[in-house]
């Protein structure tokens, strides 16, 4: 065992030479070397107690939930198909306390993480499962932040420190990647009807969702919710038409269609199941399909073909692909023979490559989508839409679930999931799910032709709001200072342009750092904002609307510093102006 000490933290090493440099005042930069033995092996594990101070909560991107936590905890395990190696402890303001990452986003890092009782410290166990090079020691880097900077740009600049390690670019992010977008799982499910999904198309383009994803059902008349009929992926007509039709209808109104696909899977009532026996990882009895194993190259060669003839022949602007980190098995059988490789994966990482490689030489503004938890560095490579995961109508979670992707992937897209709601609620209620997530894509997935025409009037002012700003909204930098509350209230920061978001009855400060135009929503519940102007911030009062796009009766002006409880309605809009 080594010991280094890095600020007041002093980590023990197993099994790995280190050097540290200091690439910043309060920033450490530490490289492990560990040779392979005799098996090839090169496993290390390192462990630290950090001075807790008064933090009160681990940023972290498995969990929605945001605690201290115990030590003794079952280790979270992150890979490049699972979620990302690093760690943020942060104070009651969000400042950070130590943030931490490892440049090894592919192998198998278990990180059990809280507090330890007998040291009242905050203890990490980490240790890597690398993988030998073929020549050469397994080198791994490591970034310790320990900054009186917010924990949000202590996160920051580990992604910005994760692309410049990286070989491979993200995926570029086209135009349509950041406007509203439509789509069919939570309105049809599997029960896709062709007439009425071209009428939902229809009547989202004229909210302003240029882009339809369609979800799951376009390849079979079985709505049993299961995947028996998945493996072969050919249109259904008579769940979607003439879907190449209908996707150049989207295109000349500058748009398109996505198709949902779920690559892992092959059905116990498709043509693939018997062409792939024997090259299968395992086989899910409840949902009629098995797992493909991707280490056979007729297996990728086959996913590959079919993702991207879809693309080309039914004039998709990108897929939604779903279920890759099903692939990843504690169970998998050892390769079989004539896999070209021994590891699931490696084999996954070359399907990706290859897919992306053959989806870009036919569309080079692609769009592909994944979902949590598949989300990590790795990936960023492979897509540019990351999605939250599902939490249907739950909006607390799909805030949660949204900002702290827009905090960890800010090369990318980040897309809510789904929104629906009860159409009887008010439109004030329901415009609470699309204010939930206003610094992601939305998606909207409630049938538009039996919402009342409030609840229309509401989505047509909000979707023209985010595509008008999406810059700041989607592509800003992200500011949440108390992810431990879930983050009650949201900042980004564009050109020129700050927006703001309150969930919940708070006091919202103007401060210096806003940009000059600064807008407010109110998704408190409640019929008024509080605002806090600063005598070294003053600002005047530009004016507010309902959540239909109103105006509201208020008296425009400079505001005198001071608290201000202002009737801006339930789900309505303020627009400040920084003097």
């Amino acid at each position: 065992m080594s010991l280094v000490t890095v600020g007041t933290t002093t980590l023990e090493i197993e099994r790995a030479s280190v050097e540290q440099v200091e690439v910043e005042p309060g920033v450490t930069e530490l490289t492990f070397t560990v040779e392979p033995d005799s098996t090839g092996d090169v496993t290390f594990s390192l462990l630290w107690r950090t001075a807790a101070g008064d933090a009160v909560a681990y940023w972290h991107p498995h969990s929605v939930h945001r605690s201290l936590g115990v030590e003794w905890t079952r280790p979270r395990i992150t890979n490049a198909l699972k979620w990302a190696p690093l760690g943020a402890l942060h104070d009651t303001s969000g400042g950070n306390v130590e943030t931490w990452a490892l440049d090894e986003v592919v192998e198998p890092v278990h990180i059990q993480a809280g507090v330890e009782e007998e040291t009242s410290r905050f203890l990490h166990r980490v240790k890597v499962e690398g993988v030998a090079p073929a020549e050469g020691p397994y080198v791994v880097r490591m970034r310790v932040d320990q900054r009186a900077v917010a924990y949000s740009d202590a996160l920051h600049d580990v992604a910005q420190w994760w692309l410049a390690s990286s070989d491979v670019p993200a995926l570029p992010v086209p135009d349509l990647a950041l406007v509203p977008v439509y789509s069919t799982w939570y309105s049809f499910h599997q029960r896709l009807e062709p007439a009425a999904v071209a009428r939902q198309a229809e009547l989202a383009r004229e909210l302003g969702c240029k882009v339809l994803i369609v979800d799951d059902g376009w390849m079979t008349t079985d709505a049993a919710r299961g995947y028996a009929f998945t493996g072969d992926w050919q249109v259904e007509p008579s769940r979607l038409g003439d879907l190449a039709a209908q996707a150049s209808v989207a295109a000349e109104a500058g748009g398109g269609y996505l198709l949902w696909i779920a690559p892992p899977f092959v059905g116990m009532e498709s043509a693939a199941w018997e062409r792939f026996q024997g090259k299968l990882l395992t086989t899910i009895e409840r949902l009629r399909c098995g797992v493909l194993d991707p280490r056979y190259k007729d297996v990728r060669d086959h996913l590959v073909s079919t993702c991207v003839s879809l693309v080309r022949d039914y004039n998709l602007i990108g897929l939604k692909i779903d279920f890759v980190d099903t692939w990843p098995r504690e169970d998998a059988p050892a390769a079989g023979p004539g896999a070209d490789f021994a590891r699931v994966e490696e084999a996954v990482d070359a399907f990706l490559a290859s897919l992306t490689a053959e989806l870009r030489a036919v569309r080079p503004d692609v769009l592909v989508e994944f979902r949590q938890n598949y989300i990590g560095p790795r990936m960023w490579r492979y897509a540019n839409l990351f999605r939250a995961g599902d939490c249907p109508m739950d909006r607390v979670d799909n805030r949660v679930r949204t900002v702290d992707l827009r905090l960890l992937t800010p090369a990318s897209a980040v897309q809510a999931d789904m929104l629906m709601w009860d159409p009887s609620l008010p439109a004030e209620v329901a415009a609470e799910q699309v204010l939930a997530v206003l610094f992601a894509v939305p998606q909207i997935s409630v049938l538009l032709d039996q919402v009342p025409a409030d609840h229309l009037a509401m989505m047509r002012f909000w979707l023209a709001f985010v595509t008008e700003h999406r810059s700041t909204l989607f592509r800003g930098r992200i500011e949440s200072p108390r992810p431990d509350l879930q983050h009650p209230l949201v900042r980004a920061h564009g050109s020129g342009t700050t927006i703001a978001a309150a969930y919940t009855d708070l006091v919202v400060t103007v401060r210096p750092s806003d940009q000059a135009d600064l807008w407010v929503a109110n998704a408190t519940g409640r019929d008024d904002l509080v605002i806090e102007v600063l005598a070294s911030a003053p600002v005047s009062l530009v004016g507010a609307q309902d959540c239909r796009g109103a105006a509201v009766d208020l008296p425009v002006g400079e505001l005198t510093a001071g608290l201000h409880r202002l009737p801006v309605p339930r789900s309505g809009l303020l627009h400040l102006h920084r003097l």
